[in-house]
């Protein structure tokens, strides 16, 4: 078994606890977002202490996500996802996809009101190719794909330049997708409620790769460069290498530390950089931030 890459983690203490949510932590730059029941915690660490904004949602309804989804714009989505409930600073045109229990798959745009100088959304488009409530929903580096996971364990892969087109479909396994990220060259990874981690070929999206990663669900994933991430239900932390040996050769999945992180239900976990993360756990009103010993 891999040895720790960190010392003793360094607690960053925020007012606000973590909603017990798969991929409670997102970060953009300095940023970080996570929700916290019916609100949404606003993480600014280019201060010491960090500060903290707590943004409450207009009508109260439990925050099932958060995601950055451009430089610096964050947007809020209810726990049906078919209702936006904030937004910060959202300037450019963007695009989102928010997956709901009934299977459907909702692309939601924004415009700008020149009368008022503010943006509004609205769904531009419904896919409705799922049969069963949607899990995940992730993107590739590039935005060229866009990945989506329902309780099945279905995994539909589109294309958003043709429609949303679906391209590949991965056939379930009756355990579904917890978490997904894209890898360079858009290697899909997903980690799955029986703590097993799958790589996916991005030319045939077939199993290039399956790992034992976890005893217990993956609750979430991160990848920075050739390194992944995954956190879950059995209170570990483990970080994988995911490169080829030689140039054109296809990767191998190798664990290079494997961490405890006893009395915490890990819900969320972030790259700072190459060797440094951060945590967030169920009804913990502080992060963990993790650096090499």
């Amino acid at each position: 078994m891999a040895t720790s890459w960190f010392a003793e983690s360094e607690l960053k203490p925020t007012p606000f606890t973590a909603s017990y949510v798969c991929n409670n932590l997102s970060k953009h730059g300095e940023m970080m977002a996570y929700a916290s029941v019916d609100d949404v915690v606003y993480v600014d660490t280019t201060h010491t202490p960090f500060m903290t904004h707590k943004l409450p949602c207009a009508e109260k309804s439990a925050v099932h996500q958060v995601r950055f989804c451009t430089l610096k714009d964050l947007v809020i989505y209810d726990s049906t996802g078919e209702e936006s409930l904030a937004e910060i600073a959202l300037k450019d045109i963007v695009g989102d996809g928010e997956g709901t229990s009934l299977g459907r798959l909702l692309v939601i745009g924004k415009e700008e009101d020149a009368k008022s100088e503010r943006s509004g959304f609205e769904v531009c488009k419904t896919l409705s190719e799922h049969d069963e409530a949607i899990c995940c929903v992730e993107s590739s580096l590039d935005g060229m794909l866009l990945a989506s996971s329902d309780m099945s364990g279905a995994i539909l892969i589109r294309n958003p330049g043709e429609g949303f087109e679906v391209v590949h479909r991965i056939t379930g396994s009756s355990y579904p997708a917890t978490s997904m990220t894209f890898m360079a060259e858009n290697w899909l990874l997903a980690g799955f409620l029986t703590g097993c981690l799958r790589l996916f070929n991005p030319e045939n999206f077939q199993v290039h790769a399956e790992v034992a990663a976890h005893t217990r669900a993956i609750t979430a994933l991160d990848a920075h460069n050739e390194f992944a991430v995954s956190v879950s239900e059995d209170t570990f932390m483990n970080i994988w290498e995911i490169s080829s040996s030689k140039p054109g050769a296809s990767p191998r999945v190798k664990l290079v530390s494997s961490q405890a992180v006893p009395n915490d239900l890990l819900t969320g976990v972030v790259f700072a950089s190459t060797n440094s993360l951060f945590t967030a756990a169920y009804d913990s009103a502080h992060l963990k931030f993790w650096s090499p010993e």
